[in-house]
């Protein structure tokens, strides 16, 4: 999926390439990698503080497998930071 990324993640959904208009009224920006995602590539959740956060589909399904696999935290979240500076 990371290789079919098309997007800029800024204008355009980083996934599918969406164009999100003027005023990126369907824009979500990822809590994993700091892209922005549309509404259908995009995973909505809630966190700890009752807030609702958005992770684009690669972001969502790395955290997923990291907490299947023990990983802490801080483990995840080092991986997602990792994961932001190579897209």
């Amino acid at each position: 999926m990371k290789r079919n990324a098309r997007g800029d993640g800024h204008y355009t959904c980083i996934l599918c390439n969406e164009s999100f208009g003027f005023f990126n009224h369907n824009a979500h920006e990822c809590h994993g990698c700091s892209k922005f995602v549309c509404n259908k590539c995009g995973v909505d959740t809630i966190n700890q503080q009752n807030e609702t956060i958005w992770f684009c589909k690669i972001c969502s399904e790395m955290t997923e497998i990291l907490k299947k696999s023990g990983a802490s935290y801080y483990e995840v979240k080092q991986q997602l930071e990792s994961i932001h500076h190579s897209m």
